[in-house]
């Protein structure tokens, strides 16, 4: 059995480069820069990643997850992960992500579903699911922007 302390311990800061410290500095405001942020996750990888970001009041990201990985064209996620940095950090809110190695930034039905799932649980936990990105590795779509209906 983990502590608290080793689960925190596990949603961490990715190295990042000087001029991209703003990040974890400022309020992520726009999918663009959240986006910019996963995607230093997803960098040359050929299955799909799921990850968290979760947030303070302020919006500022207090880390970054890999909450699952899959094969090149599915990735089975489990909501407890995606909730258990959030709520162990005392997060506000949090940015899901995950990437579609096809290069199609279309999301699947599952994608759609998932998005659901986690919107009513986070209303049930008091965490605001404040978007779920696709990206690939020229494009991205938020789903908040595309779908608003999903986050009723």
């Amino acid at each position: 059995m983990k502590t608290i302390k080793e689960l925190i311990l596990k949603t961490k800061r990715l190295p990042i480069a000087k001029e991209d410290r703003e990040f974890y500095e400022t309020s992520i405001r726009t999918p663009d820069a959240a986006s910019r942020m996963a995607r230093v996750v997803f960098e040359g990888l050929d299955e799909e990643c799921f990850v968290v970001v979760p947030v303070d009041v302020r919006n500022k990201p207090m880390g970054i997850q890999t909450v699952a990985k899959g094969g090149p064209d599915s990735c089975h996620v489990d909501p407890r992960s995606v909730f258990r940095a959030a709520i162990l950090l005392g997060a506000a809110g949090v940015i899901v992500a995950h990437n579609h190695p096809s290069g199609s930034v279309s999301p699947s039905e599952e994608d759609k579903l998932l998005t659901c799932r986690l919107v009513s649980g986070g209303k049930v936990l008091g965490v605001t699911i404040l978007d779920h990105l696709i990206l690939t590795e020229e494009d991205h779509l938020s789903l908040r922007e595309a779908f608003p209906s999903l986050f009723e």
